[in-house]
């Protein structure tokens, strides 16, 4: 929902992170907003297939140094769709806005108040001739509608000479409804309701007792749900740098699932030694958790949080002023993971949402959630990072790992006669990513300044893998069928490139 004109440095973190972030255990985006021209105003109008984008910035009142910045966005198919043009049975359409305001004051202090709100929808009329069928969706009617509201701010206040104190809020909501109606007698017409409404706090201490040495003691809290109070410390020996925390995540307002947990301690632990100039070995170990997101809803259910414990080694060289290569292995585990207990797969696997008894005719059997799942995942990756020089950036990334997962409780070992660690949907073996982009720059007058650039990305991915379907029972019931009798994930889907 947040156009590129709208974002400042922001970072996309992965593996170990540091310890004040949390609730998380995949990777971290910490999205900042980017303050606007403070002496002059500016304008900026982009046209894209996906949308076009409009935005200004300027500076609030004629002293001061406070600014705003403004952004909108509507899409093209959207447009055309007002505009009469079909696109095959489906309209897609969203339109959003977004608002950061900047106030600084004296000795290095600064309040901000930012804004966004969207809104964006897809409705799919199927074909009506079957014998165009291909998919369960063809022969259905969706309807999907969402839409997002988010208000907060900051502020940043010196504290002493070698301090300083942050603290941001955040409310936020989230609404989604999707309609499904089959216009043929092939299955239950579905209507799903997401309605989410969070209120968010992050308050930290930043202390730079001297050149060498940086203390954070912070605590981040959603409203009603989850609190994490952390400190870390990060030292600079020259050749040397670590950065020791530990985070503490608790449930609030939860009940813990049977062999499950809602509160955990966890170390943090990041290690860097520069060889010389241009080389650098980094370790990495720590131990994160998140709340688990169900495929149901219930005040009432007991949870448990996900452990995952993660490592990594990696060696980094700078081979020039703005390009570096890195080779990473890293390793996590995950534990605690929500299972049903005579399920092939955990929740978050493909055709999660599927009742999934021993028997695929046995629906008495109680679906009765436990904290018996594990998962890991390991391999080895290459990066190669050009940052923005003479027009030219590029980001590349490689790597070969295996995901899998396995069902620890002792109602699958009894009924199966084995837990063995099998392929998750996510096992692709390999992927490969790489982004790239040119620009050309020209000053026609005195401020003035042209640009040109253009920009790509391409995406190669091993062989996914699904659950086969049961082409028997499928016909028969004359709706998709997932092969539960048969070990989930061992049909691998063909290679993605995009």
């Amino acid at each position: 929902m947040l156009s590129t004109q709208m974002l400042g440095n922001s970072a996309f973190l992965t593996g170990d992170y540091a310890a004040g972030y949390g609730n998380a255990l995949g990777g971290v985006f910490d999205m900042r907003l980017r303050t606007g021209n403070n002496e002059q105003q500016e304008y900026t109008l982009q046209a894209s297939v996906l949308g076009v984008d409009a935005a200004a910035e300027g500076p609030i009142g004629k002293a001061g140094g406070a600014s705003y910045l403004i952004n909108g966005r509507y899409s093209t198919l959207g447009l055309l769709s007002d505009l009469g043009l079909d696109f095959g049975g489906e309209a897609i359409s969203f339109k959003d806005i977004a608002v950061n305001l900047v106030f600084p004051f004296v000795k290095g202090g600064k309040f901000t108040l930012f804004g966004m709100a969207g809104n964006s929808s897809n409705v799919f009329t199927g074909d009506r001739d079957s014998t165009t069928w291909e998919f369960d969706k063809d022969r259905q009617d969706i309807d999907f509608e969402s839409s997002t509201q988010v208000i907060g701010g900051t502020f940043k206040l010196p504290v002493g000479q070698k301090g300083m104190w942050h603290t941001s809020f955040a409310y936020s909501s989230y609404n989604s409804e999707r309609l499904s109606v089959y216009f043929v007698e092939a299955g239950p017409n579905l209507r799903d309701q997401i309605r989410q409404f969070r209120r968010s706090v992050h308050s930290y201490w930043h202390l730079k007792p001297n050149p060498r040495q940086t203390i954070k003691v912070g605590v981040l809290y959603n409203g009603g749900e989850i609190i994490q109070p952390y400190t870390s410390t990060k030292l600079d020996f020259g050749n040397l740098e670590w950065e020791l925390g530990l985070h503490y995540l608790k449930l609030l307002n939860a009940v813990a699932l049977e062999d499950g947990t809602i509160s955990s301690f966890e170390p943090r632990l990041n290690l860097a030694y520069r060889l010389d100039a241009n080389k650098k070995l980094t370790l990495s170990f720590g131990e994160f958790s998140q709340k688990p997101i169900l495929p149901v809803s219930d005040v009432a259910q007991p949870l448990s949080l996900v452990k995952s414990q993660q490592s990594s080694i990696g060696f980094q060289v700078q081979t020039g002023p703005s390009t570096s290569i890195e080779v990473q292995a890293y390793y996590q585990k995950q534990t605690k993971v929500a299972v049903l207990p005579y399920s092939f797969q955990m929740l978050s696997s493909n055709f999660s949402n599927e009742r999934v008894p021993v028997l695929l005719s046995d629906f008495s059997i109680p679906e009765v959630l436990n904290a018996d799942g594990e998962a890991r995942n390991y391999g080895l990756e290459l990066n190669l990072r050009r940052y923005l020089e003479k027009g030219f950036y590029l980001l590349a990334n490689s790597s070969i790992y295996r995901s899998e997962y396995r069902n620890n409780s002792s109602a699958y070992a009894q009924t199966f006669g084995n837990n063995e660690w099998r392929s998750s949907h996510f096992d692709g073996r390999f992927v490969f990513n790489a982004t790239a982009g040119k620009e050309w720059r020209k000053e026609r007058k005195a401020g003035k300044v042209k640009l040109w650039g253009i920009n790509g990305r391409a995406v190669v991915m091993g062989n996914l893998r699904q659950t086969p379907v049961d082409v028997t029972l499928s016909e028969l019931e004359e709706i998709t069928v997932p092969a539960f009798t048969i070990i989930t994930n061992n049909e691998r889907i063909d290679p993605a490139f995009t």
